[in-house]
């Protein structure tokens, strides 16, 4: 799926229409949640089940499109199934058990192929659900020209704390021709724990977030995707201390640039180090996944590696709170 955003100009009472459909989607999502706690085997296919009920039981349920309220009843089974894969992998520490949603500045609502209508330029989108939110003018769609509106399988409303946005969801198959040359790079950016960490350090925390690291690592796996090239995560505890060309452990402090090593008398950049040792490291994991598995592809969720396994970083980000008028 490819993701395009456009920003939503409309009038306040609009924008009112459009936190009521946020809040109703967001009490879709959490009363399935709480139907999954209480009620034992509870599959999928159960939760959208149950949007029919609750559009039965609440009224003001039934403005909010059939076919969105089993969105989000989708994105809770989402929640559900990567706790209970998380579990099932072992991931060290919370397992990320599913949380009721609470009110704040940002939230979305998701639609699927009805409840919305794009104009033929582009420019304009409708909501027609029950909600009867009106027409919108959308500033940054002109990158929506080159498909057609059958390859939109997904809108969603989303609330910032700048204004409201929509995003489209376009299905679009991107294949490129590539010539492997067997040629093979570590890299060593800190992209995987060293952010999470390292944002603690008040004097870092701000050049750290501006870099987007993490941003860059998904540029990196969709790329590596889109090109037929393995993009393999390794752990990266001991790649800058340990020694590149012997193995020895060679402590250092974060100040100190330039790896050497007083076993073997090995010098180089401190980076090239860790990165030859990131490259060792992920040579070696692949060569430990069975047969089957050896080509390893970069939408994986978890990366198996030599020393241990490794899920993708989440950036912390601070919630604004609303203020009381």
């Amino acid at each position: 799926m490819l993701v395009f955003e456009a920003k939503l100009r409309g009038t306040d009472e609009q924008y009112a229409i459009l936190d009521e459909m946020i809040r109703t989607a967001r009490f879709v999502r959490n009363s399935c949640l709480r139907y999954w706690m209480d009620n034992k085997g509870v599959k999928k296919y159960d939760l959208n089940k149950y949007c029919k009920v609750l559009r039965e039981q609440f009224e003001w349920c039934k403005k909010l499109s059939a076919q969105a309220c089993q969105a989000s009843a989708e994105r809770t089974w989402s929640a559900i199934a990567r706790f209970f894969d998380n579990c099932k992998k072992k991931i060290p520490g919370k397992k990320g058990y599913p949380k009721f949603k609470k009110h704040q500045i940002r939230g979305s609502v998701e639609y699927k192929v009805d409840g919305w209508v794009l104009s033929d330029d582009r420019l304009t989108i409708i909501f027609r659900d029950g909600f009867k939110a009106g027409t919108f003018k959308m500033w940054g769609t002109r990158d929506l020209h080159f498909y057609s509106k059958e390859q939109i399988k997904r809108v969603r409303v989303v609330r910032r704390a700048d204004g409201y946005y929509v995003q489209f969801c376009v299905k679009q198959e991107r294949n490129e021709a590539h010539e492997p040359t067997n040629r093979m790079v570590g890299i060593d950016v800190g992209l995987n724990h060293k952010v999470r960490n390292m944002v603690k350090n008040h004097h870092l925390a701000k050049s750290i977030f501006d870099a987007s690291w993490t941003l860059f690592r998904q540029w990196l796996e969709y790329f590596g995707k889109v090109f037929d090239v393995p993009v393999i995560a390794v752990v990266p505890d001991y790649t800058s201390q340990n020694c590149s060309n012997c193995g020895e452990e060679v402590k250092k402090a974060l100040s100190t640039r330039t790896h050497k090593c007083p076993h073997c008398g090995y010098v180089d950049c401190r980076d090239t180090n860790a990165a030859i040792n990131i490259l060792m490291k992920a040579l070696q994991g692949l060569a430990q996944l069975p047969s089957g598995r050896r080509k390893v592809t970069p939408g994986d969720e978890m990366t198996h590696c030599c020393s241990g396994e490794t899920q993708k970083s989440k950036v912390a980000r601070r919630t604004r709170k609303l203020r009381q008028r």
